[in-house]
């Protein structure tokens, strides 16, 4: 599901500014946006599964970014402005949270 996603942005990486590079990563049918699929399941979940939807996002970042799999992908990250995994979630869930309470929802979604 994921690794041909960021296979083909490796290959077509040297063809692509970093900002071009960027938008594909986060576009709708990439992975980046798989990784926000029902982020509010996310929110309960154990480690191990944090740890390999994190792996995830570091693969991606560094397609996108051009490193070795051995560079350090906080400084990455940073770069991208991209949340890590649980911070990403927690953003999510607060970020709907907040929606749904000031925006003119019904009254049962509050």
């Amino acid at each position: 599901m994921h690794v041909p996603d960021i296979r083909d942005l490796r290959r077509t990486r040297p063809m692509l500014d970093l900002k071009t590079a960027s938008t594909i990563a986060t576009s709708r049918p990439i992975v980046y946006a798989k990784l926000d699929y029902c982020n509010s399941l996310f929110l309960n979940i154990d480690i191990t599964q944090i740890s390999r939807l994190q792996a995830i996002q570091n693969a991606l970042a560094s397609a996108v970014i051009k490193t070795t799999k051995y560079h350090h992908i906080t400084t990455v990250l940073k770069k991208l402005h991209w949340l890590k995994i649980p911070e990403r979630i927690e953003y999510k869930a607060i970020s709907l949270t907040y929606n749904t309470l000031q925006s003119s929802q019904p009254s049962y979604l509050r």
